[in-house]
C-alpha cells in the first residue's frame, strides 16, 4: 500500500498518513497550521516504518477512514490533548477506496498503419488580364474557352453602369 506521510506545520512531531498525495482528506482540525509533505512510503503487509506508529493500526485506519494521524511528541504534551477528537458528520470524510491488486492486461494486437498518401497539388490555371477601358478584369483561359464572348459582355455591362 502506497502512503503519503505529512507533517503538521504547527506541531512537527504530529504526522498524518493518507493514500492521497495532495493530503486533501487529512483533517484540518487536527493541524491548524496545515500539512506539509514529508515522504512517500510503501507499506508492506508485515512492513515497518521509521515512525513511532503501529503499522497494523496505521494500515487499518487508512483502509477504514482513508487517513490516520498520530503524534510523536513526548507523552507529557499528549496529556493536554486527547488522542482522537470526535468528528462531526460535516467533517467526516468518505472511506478510502479498497486497495485492488494490479493485474497485467494483455496488449491488443497492433494493426498495420499505412502512412497517408501525399495530397496532389494541382497548380491554379493562369489568369489572363484583360482591360475593358475602365477597370482591369481577370478572366481565366478556361472561361475564355467556355464563353468566348465574356470580354464583350463585361465591356458592355460596364458601359451600362457609367
Amino acid at each position: 500500500m502506497t502512503l503519503y506521510i505529512f507533517r503538521c506545520r504547527e506541531r512537527p512531531k504530529k504526522y498524518g498518513a493518507t493514500r492521497f498525495e495532495t493530503a486533501s482528506n487529512l483533517p484540518t482540525d487536527r493541524c491548524s497550521g496545515g500539512w506539509k509533505f514529508s515522504e512517500r512510503v510503501e507499506l508492506a503487509v508485515r512492513g515497518t516504518l521509521r515512525f513511532a506508529v503501529d503499522t497494523g493500526t496505521l494500515r487499518r485506519q487508512v483502509q477504514k477512514n482513508g487517513w490516520y494521524v498520530w503524534d510523536e511528541s513526548p507523552s507529557d504534551s499528549l496529556r493536554s490533548e486527547p488522542e482522537s477528537k470526535p468528528l462531526f458528520r460535516a467533517q467526516q470524510r468518505p472511506p478510502a477506496e479498497p486497495e485492488t491488486a494490479t493485474m497485467k492486461v494483455p496488449g491488443l494486437p497492433m494493426t498495420t498503419m499505412v502512412p497517408p498518401t501525399a495530397a496532389k497539388v494541382v497548380p491554379a490555371p493562369p489568369v489572363v488580364p484583360a482591360t475593358n477601358g475602365l477597370w482591369p478584369v481577370c478572366v481565366s483561359p478556361d472561361m475564355l474557352q467556355r464563353w468566348p464572348g465574356i470580354l464583350t459582355f463585361i465591356y458592355n455591362r460596364s458601359k451600362r453602369t457609367q
